[in-house]
């Protein structure tokens, strides 16, 4: 719909929404705002008929206003309207104490004395003040000093100088850039591997089994190899002629007769070795007198020296490895090679 305009540019129509542009002055700076009208104008309801003077939010009509006006008036008079005496009912009276400023003829001026706290005349007091002691006193001269104090204003120019040191401030530009660098670092690893080699080197001899047995000797128990000494147990210390065996803090010993007295019967205080004897588990029990006290040794033979089965036992398989040198041996002799060992790479 195609409106008209007016010279100045305003559009003539109804709205339902209009705004309207408000410069507000913040500080140093005009600000524009769009607000609607109706937040701008005053609704009709809004005028109050009656004017307060109190109320400084809410405004009042124009006729409001002159009645309130009206009535502050009436209590004034106008500038125009002359004042008349009987307008002052009151101020006859008052003036008929006052005398006026044309009668300055007293016939009569009393005086207050602060000292008798009465009246007095002027008259009277004056003339006691001339007559004093009985006799009228004479004139008396007033002399009033005029100090003069000539106090001239007295304007100096006086010159600051000031000296100025000018101070110069060195400033120095450290550069200190942070550098970031990439290293490589390049390992090189070389496996190395490990070889092992086990060489059995089976010495040619008799198929049979070697023999163990078990002897004894004073003090001593002998392994022997096919009837040779190959390990010795000492028991106890070796015997000694004429002396019994002890034991004591330091160990077993042999002491002689006469330190150990009258055995068997109970008759001495020492003890002495009844027997002696190897168990089955290797270990050696030695039986003390008086008392049966037995004394097994904490280690046993075995520990030190193998046992019968076990010398079977590397017996059996040394004559399988001979038999299996001499099987390898021929297997050689008939390939043309020869040699003294068996060289085994596992």
């Amino acid at each position: 719909m195609e409106r008209g305009r007016s010279i100045s540019g305003e559009i003539e129509g109804t709205f339902s929404v209009l705004n309207l542009v408000e410069n507000v002055l913040v500080g140093q700076t005009v600000e524009s705002r769009v607000r609607r009208i109706e937040e701008i104008l005053l609704l009709r309801s809004d005028v109050r008929r009656v004017f307060d003077a109190l109320n400084d939010a809410d405004p009042a009509t124009m006729k409001a206003i002159s009645d309130w006006l009206t009535g502050v008036l009436s209590f004034y008079r106008r500038t125009d309207v002359a004042i008349d005496f009987p307008d002052f009912p009151t101020l006859q009276p008052l003036l008929s104490t006052y005398r006026p400023l044309i009668n300055n003829t007293f016939s009569n001026i009393q005086l207050f004395n602060p000292v008798s706290q009465s009246f007095e005349d002027l008259s009277t007091k004056i003339t006691n003040l001339e007559i004093e002691g009985g006799s009228r006193r004479s004139l008396t001269q007033l002399f009033q000093d005029h100090v003069h104090v000539w106090s001239p204003t007295v304007n100096r120019t006086i010159r600051h100088l000031s000296t100025h040191h000018p101070l110069y401030q060195d400033t120095h530009h450290h550069f200190s850039p942070t550098t970031t660098r990439s290293i490589r670092h390049l390992r090189v690893e070389h496996p190395v591997n490990f070889e092992q080699h086990h060489h059995y080197t089976v010495k040619r001899g008799s198929a049979a089994a070697p023999e163990y047995t078990l002897s004894g000797q004073p003090g001593a128990v002998l392994l022997k190899k096919d009837g040779a000494v190959v390990s010795t147990i000492q028991v106890v210390p070796s015997p000694v002629a004429g002396t019994l065996l002890a034991a004591d803090a330091s160990g077993m010993h042999w002491e002689s007769e006469q330190a150990h007295g009258t055995h068997g019967s109970g008759g001495g205080s020492n003890g002495y070795i009844a027997s002696i004897d190897i168990g089955t588990d290797g270990k050696i029990t030695a039986v003390r007198e008086p008392g049966s006290v037995s004394i097994t040794s904490t280690q046993s033979t075995t520990d030190i020296h193998p046992t019968l089965t076990q010398h079977n036992t590397l017996a059996v398989s040394v004559q399988f490895l001979t038999i299996q040198n001499a099987a390898l041996s021929a297997a050689l002799s008939a390939l043309g090679g020869c040699g003294s060992f068996l060289r085994v790479r596992l």
